[in-house]
């Protein structure tokens, strides 16, 4: 009688963590996962719309290649792909650099970094300067995906990870669409303040990236035991 009583008692508390690691999950999943989401579709309207600010007001003779002093396909052809050079190198560097700094506090710099380069484009003049943003660009955001992967794992067990990492990576992939729209949008300021809507363009796109990192940097959970919405007990349970 006693066996059954401690084997009921034992399938009980086994029910109530697993209810506990849901609840704890899903105020992950609200306070990490989507606003990780969020940024991460950013981070990919950044790294288009340098094709967006190719094509708008072309007609006006405002285009960027044009105001970048002519610059020859072969030039334009650099500047697209220059930004994948050190975003290729800096990567595993980038999550190293993670370990030794909270994600608050790098995660939060890289964000600041990249918006406030996204904001350089909109004042280039020549084609060494937007080789310049380009790169420093790439370099900027080499940490981003690999360190959202990385603070991730410390808060999903293995087979709970997944499908987190598959929702985060399908909130990119809107990005061409958002991108496109918003690049319609503000090519209507042409002209405005005596910029091109393409300048315009990487200004305005920058000003989120700086804003989020500002809210990354004070808000952003670093670990299971800084976490407010959760109680000690969940958050001892999360990865067991």
């Amino acid at each position: 009688m006693g066996e059954q009583a401690r084997s009921t008692s034992g399938v009980n508390e086994s029910g109530e963590e697993k209810l506990i690691l849901q609840i704890a999950h899903r105020k992950i999943d609200k306070r990490l996962l989507l606003w990780y989401s969020f940024v991460y579709l950013i981070m990919r309207i950044h790294v288009s719309n340098i094709s967006n600010a190719a094509i708008i007001n072309l007609e006006q003779g405002t285009g960027i290649r044009k105001q970048l002093e002519n610059l020859s396909s072969s030039q334009w052809a650099w500047a697209l792909s220059i930004f994948y050079y050190p975003y290729m190198v800096f990567e595993p560097l980038a999550t190293l650099a993670l370990k030794r700094f909270s994600p608050s506090i790098w995660m939060g710099r890289i964000m600041i970094t990249w918006g406030i380069i996204s904001m350089c484009q909109g004042a280039t003049q020549d084609y060494a300067g937007i080789l310049a943003c380009r790169f420093f660009l790439g370099l900027a955001e080499a940490g981003f995906y690999p360190g959202v992967l990385y603070h991730l794992s410390f808060w999903y067990p293995t087979q709970r990870l997944p499908l987190r990492i598959g929702f985060f990576y399908a909130c990119g992939m809107f990005s061409g669409t958002i991108s496109g729209l918003l690049a319609y949008a503000i090519s209507f300021m042409n002209g405005v303040g005596g910029l091109a809507g393409w300048r315009w363009l990487f200004i305005l796109e920058g000003i989120p990236a700086i804003l989020c990192g500002i809210w990354t940097y004070f808000f952003l959970p670093n670990c299971k035991l800084t976490m407010i919405l959760l109680s000690l007990y969940p958050a001892l349970l999360i990865q067991f």
